[in-house]
């Protein structure tokens, strides 16, 4: 089962080594923790990104994520990625939901 266009393209050279690294260190990440006693764990590290205008926030069960706007750094980096799919700036994604494991 895949959980991400990238797993399509994986080795493709629109993909930059590069480019996690710059999500781990420049996104804005939230900690979703797993429930609500003494002993809660962060079970990962997430972010919604959205276009400029947009406030809806994103659910994972009970847990809200804030909306974020999408950064011209991360445009770029999906307008390069989605390049390899044929789409075209003015089609790109509006949102897009981040996870760190």
């Amino acid at each position: 089962r895949l959980r991400s266009w990238l797993a399509l393209r994986p080795q493709h050279e629109c993909i930059f080594e590069e480019d996690l690294s710059a999500m781990i260190n420049q996104v804005q990440w939230s900690e979703l923790v797993a429930g609500k006693e003494e002993r809660e764990r962060v079970t990962r590290k997430t972010a919604w990104l959205v276009k400029d205008g947009c406030n809806c926030g994103y659910r994972y069960g009970k847990e809200l994520v804030s909306p974020t706007p999408i950064p011209p750094w991360m445009e770029t980096m999906m307008a390069r990625w989605l390049s390899c799919f044929n789409f075209k700036k003015e089609n790109l994604p509006n949102c897009v939901n981040l996870n760190l494991y």
